[in-house]
This record gives structure tokens, sequence and C-alpha cells, in this order.
């Protein structure tokens, strides 16, 4: 994308080439391969200058659904998404300090890493499976139909 050139500037000015790769588009397969040998998944969104948020990232979604801890930030649906302590860590919009220290939280311990990997796994599944959201979208259009036709009623 546009941040690709500076992306990469940084990564040489730190001289992080041996850390970080940027991989460009990817197939779906590559995505899961990644998935499965990465230890956390981090996103630092925020809120743009015209008040644009995106809702609830499908990356995220996807990487606790792959029992990946998810270091994020509170912003829009994240925090549904992300339990913060239980299934990742959730810091303010723009606290570098704080996204670096649960970040390196996750990178330091396996076992954290594990267990919240597998919280975030059965929270997604319990809460977002299609099955769950169908119903509750059922449950929102019947409900409205009901009170609609008790005001058409009186």
């Amino acid at each position: 994308g546009p941040l690709w050139s500076d992306a990469s500037e940084l990564i040489k000015n730190y001289d992080l080439e041996d850390k970080i790769t940027l991989t460009g588009v990817l197939k779906p397969i590559e995505i899961l391969n990644l998935l499965q040998i990465m230890r956390g998944a981090v996103q630092h969104s925020v809120t743009s200058p015209s008040g644009d948020k995106e809702g609830t990232p499908v990356s995220i979604l996807e990487e606790s659904s792959s029992a990946l801890p998810v270091v994020s930030t509170k912003h829009a649906g994240i925090k549904e998404a992300v339990l913060n302590g239980i299934t990742g860590f959730l810091v303010e919009e723009n606290d570098i300090e704080g996204m670096a220290e649960a970040m390196i939280k996750i990178g330091q311990s396996v076992e954290l890493a594990t267990k919240m990997g597998e919280a975030g796994r059965e929270y997604i599944k319990k809460n977002y499976e299609m099955e769950k959201q169908i119903g509750n979208l059922d449950f929102i259009i019947q409900s409205s139909v009901q009170t609609h036709e008790e005001i058409n009623s009186k």
C-alpha cells in the first residue's frame, strides 16, 4: 500500500531486516501457514482525523480463531473482540509504549501466549460463529416485526 516504502525505510533505518518481513499480498493458504507459526498478532488501529473508525477488523477475528493472542487498541469493535488480559492485551490508541510492553509480554512467554490464544479461540467460537450471528440477527428481526405489529394494532 501507500506506506510500503516508509515502512521499508524504517525497518532498514533501525537495522531490523532480519526481524521484520513485509510480505505484501498473500494467498489465503499462505496466510494460514503464517498464522500457524506466529506467537501473537498486533494491530494498532486509530481513529482517523475525520473521526472514521474501521469497526471490527476481520483479521483480529481470524487471528483469535487461530489461537493467537492479539495485542491491539481500544478502538471501535476491537474492544468487544479482544478481552483485555484474557485473550490478548488492549491499549489506548497511540500508546506506543503500552503496545510495546504488551508485545514483549507475549513475546517472552510461550505459556502466556498459548493460554491467551486458546481463550481467544474459544471466545470467537462462542461469540462470532456464523450460526450464532444468524440467530442474533433473526432475534432482532423477529423482535422488530413483533414490535411493529404491536404498534400498528393500537
